[in-house]
């Protein structure tokens, strides 16, 4: 696969749709699924990507998939960013989301992937984020 996107991405809820920025980056190989891998940035302010996961998903849908394509979506953790566990190890996890024509609703968190795991999805090195310095600024 290869990175075809690596942005910040603004976000919000309805009434305040651009309030927040994660960290986004799209994988794509031919004849795979995307890849989508989101990450809560430590100075964003507004909702949280788990909170907002549905109305990002919709953004990421409408910017980059519009044909239509499904994507599997990964919700990026630094280490020690889970609240109230410091020393959380790294990990990704996966995204499952029920789709209802262009909204994404009921979003669930099955599986916790290892960083090693993801490189082995998207065929290549990831960055290793170190707590206190995954901000957009």
């Amino acid at each position: 696969m290869r990175l075809t996107h690596d942005e910040v991405l603004p976000y919000g809820w309805p009434a305040a749709p651009r309030t927040a920025r994660c960290h986004l980056r799209v994988f794509e190989g031919s004849g795979q699924l995307p890849v989508v891998i989101i990450g809560q940035l430590e100075d964003s302010e507004g909702p949280s990507v788990v909170n907002a996961i549905e109305f990002i998903a919709g953004i990421v849908r409408a910017r980059f998939f519009e044909d239509g394509r499904e994507f599997m979506v990964f919700d990026y953790w630094p280490k020690g960013a889970t609240v109230g566990l410091p020393d959380d190890p790294e990990h990704y996890t996966l995204v499952e989301l029920q789709a209802t024509g262009p909204r994404f609703h009921d979003p669930s968190w099955p599986q916790r992937w290892t960083r090693e795991e993801m490189e082995e999805l998207v065929g290549q090195e990831l960055p290793s984020y170190i707590e206190g310095r995954y901000k957009a600024l």
